[in-house]
């Protein structure tokens, strides 16, 4: 899982110590933890930088920009 890119469905919080953050990642369902400070709104596409236990922990997809011309 580890490089591959999701989608959160339910807000992950900054310390998620309720475990409610999830992202969808190929279809699956995964809970969450934010890989910074912040926390990560649903809708958002993120990496996937680890796993800890049975959870990911991600940080947000950052948006290239083309500067092709």
């Amino acid at each position: 899982l580890v490089g591959m890119v999701g989608i959160v469905t339910t807000e992950i919080s900054p310390d998620d110590e309720d475990r409610k953050g999830r992202v969808r990642i190929e279809g699956e369902v995964w809970g969450a933890l934010a890989g910074g400070d912040g926390g990560i709104p649903a809708g958002q596409r993120v990496t996937v930088l680890a796993m800890r236990g049975t959870r990911v922990v991600v940080t947000p997809v950052v948006a290239e920009s083309n500067n092709s011309g």
